[in-house]
Formats: C-alpha cells, sequence, structure tokens
C-alpha cells in the first residue's frame, strides 16, 4: 500500500507524463529519479538532468504549462451587465509570478473539485487573466465552469502594479523573488520619478516652491517606493537589481533558487564586473567598469533598456 507521498507522485507523473513534472532529477551514472535540491548527485557527484532528452516526454513536460483554452465554460460573477468575454492567458503575466510547485498545485486542485471555485479569477475587460493562472488551469482540467469578474484600469502601469501587489501578498517567496516580480514596474517607477523631478526643478528655478529636505527628495527614489511596496530593506532591493541587471544566467538561477544568500551572489557578481578588463576603466589609480558605449564610468548606474548594454548619463540615460 503506497503512502500518501507515494500517491501524488504517481498522480503527477500520470498527469505530466514524466517524473521531471513533479521536481525530480535523474542521475544518469546512478540511473535513478531522487528529490535533490542541489546541481550535482550526493553519491556519484555526476550532474543532474532536470529536463526530459525524449521527445515524448518533452511534450508531456511542456503540457503541464498553462495554456489559454478557449473550449472552457465560463460565468461572469461580477456587477453589471455580462459582457461574455473569452478568457485568454497572456504570457508577459504569466512570466511575471513564479508557478506554485506540485504539493500546492495538488492541494489547490482537490480543494476546487470538492468544494468548486471559492474565489473568481480576475480579467480586465479584454479577457486577459490578471490574477487566478492557476485557478484557470485547474478548472481547465476538470472541466469545471470559470467564474471571473473584471476590474478595470486607467493606464497599463495601474494593471502591472495590481499583478505584482495581489501576489506579493499571497505567495511566500524568497526576497530575490520578491523584486523579481516588481521588475515589471521598475521601469515604470523609475520613468515616473524622472518625471516627478523635473517637474520639481522647473519649479523651484521659477521660484514657485521652496527647495525640500534631501531625506525627502531620497523618499520619492525608486528605491524607496520598491521598498514600501515589498516590504525589503532599499540596500536589499539595490543588491538584487545589480544581480538582475549585471549577473549571468547561472548566478540569477542561483539567488533564487537559493542555495548562496543574496550578499554573496552580489559580491561574485560584482568582483566579476570589476575583474573583467573588456569594462574597466582606471581613475585615480582606482578601477572601475565602464560603459559598453561611450567607455566612461558606471559605478551607479545598470543596463540600458534602450541599447541593452550598460550605459550612463553622458551617452543615455538607461536604469
Amino acid at each position: 500500500m503506497p503512502c500518501n507521498n507515494q500517491c501524488l507522485q504517481y498522480k503527477a507523473i500520470k498527469e505530466t507524463g514524466t517524473r521531471y513534472g513533479i521536481g525530480q532529477k535523474r542521475c544518469q551514472v546512478c540511473d535513478i529519479f531522487i528529490n535533490w535540491n542541489g546541481i550535482f548527485c550526493p553519491c556519484c557527484n555526476y550532474r543532474l538532468r532536470s529536463k526530459p532528452r525524449n521527445n515524448k516526454y518533452k511534450d508531456g513536460f511542456k503540457a503541464s504549462q498553462i495554456k489559454s483554452n478557449l473550449n472552457v465554460k465560463t460565468k461572469f460573477v461580477g456587477t453589471g451587465k455580462n459582457p461574455n468575454l473569452k478568457i485568454f492567458v497572456d504570457d508577459s503575466y504569466l512570466k511575471m509570478v513564479p508557478r506554485l510547485p506540485y504539493e500546492q498545485f495538488h492541494l489547490l486542485k482537490e480543494s476546487i473539485s470538492k468544494n468548486g471555485l471559492e474565489e473568481p479569477i480576475t480579467v480586465n475587460q479584454d479577457g486577459k487573466i490578471l490574477d487566478g493562472h492557476t485557478r484557470y488551469q485547474i478548472c481547465s482540467m476538470l472541466h469545471k465552469t470559470v467564474e471571473y469578474k473584471i476590474k478595470r484600469f486607467k493606464t497599463i502601469d495601474d494593471e502591472r502594479r495590481y499583478v505584482v501587489s495581489t501576489n506579493l501578498e499571497r505567495r511566500q517567496l524568497r526576497p530575490f523573488q520578491i523584486v523579481e516580480l516588481t521588475q515589471a514596474i521598475r521601469r515604470d517607477l523609475n520613468k515616473q520619478v524622472r518625471e516627478e523631478a523635473n517637474e520639481y526643478l522647473s519649479k523651484l528655478r521659477t521660484g514657485k516652491i521652496e527647495p525640500t529636505p534631501k531625506d525627502e527628495r531620497l523618499k520619492t527614489s525608486t528605491r524607496y517606493r520598491l521598498a514600501e511596496l515589498t516590504g525589503l530593506g532599499s540596500c536589499t532591493i539595490d543588491k538584487a537589481n545589480y544581480i538582475i541587471d549585471n549577473g549571468l544566467e547561472h548566478e540569477i538561477e542561483l539567488a533564487r533558487s537559493g542555495k548562496a544568500s543574496l550578499e554573496v551572489v552580489y559580491n561574485k557578481v560584482k568582483n566579476r564586473r570589476h575583474g573583467d578588463p573588456s569594462i574597466q576603466v582606471k581613475r585615480n589609480d582606482r578601477t572601475f567598469p565602464s560603459c559598453s558605449r561611450c567607455g566612461s564610468d558606471t559605478r551607479f548606474v545598470g543596463k540600458c533598456h534602450v541599447h541593452s548594454k550598460y550605459c550612463c548619463k553622458n551617452c543615455e540615460w538607461g536604469v
């Protein structure tokens, strides 16, 4: 008689078509599947596989991802006239939020199968899902009616902030994952801060307002606004943003998985960048990373969203 954990694994393998779908990894030397958070096998120290190679199992692994199902039955439960929208999944909003682990996914699936959908999903006026991607997927799998409500926003920025804020309140995420979740609104906040700073300078030059203290001006910066939204410290946000802007893929994955602390990954990225001769400039007998576009010092700026390179104020504003 298999235990409850084995039953969960059997159901997961049946639904996803592969053991990789439930988070297991395979050692080719030991020829076994194991539940292990590390990259290498604990007994032979061989690198573990986390994705299938066979095309048959690749399709099953990909099928476990959330997709739009326009054939699913929908029901409007909000206020006003029934709009009869076609609900669909938008990849940009889907990638903003990390997916639930299989154990939590299975518990939510059992709850919906027994009690139904207790909380309807949220969509915008076009039918794009803003909150409730996992509930939508489960209802599609169980052939249940998807209940939805419409939430309208004035701008796309407000819509993105809603997606971020609702998932920050509900999910248990690591600090780096929380900062990753706010990247969708980080650029919009930067733009808003620059506009407010230009308006403040213009009013200050014309004498319409008095100079505000430096401490109060710092509280209007992007880092402090993200700190208020996430509940993290401003230094933690700066280090996480530095890793996202300058880190390599394996360094970002290291911070995302929690295998190394944020401080360790930050120092690793910083030391690598300062040791790279291709992005260095000497100034006052000290070496700093240089802008890849104009060659100036870039100690206090990040990756330019226009050129996808390290830029600075001398050539293009790029934070």
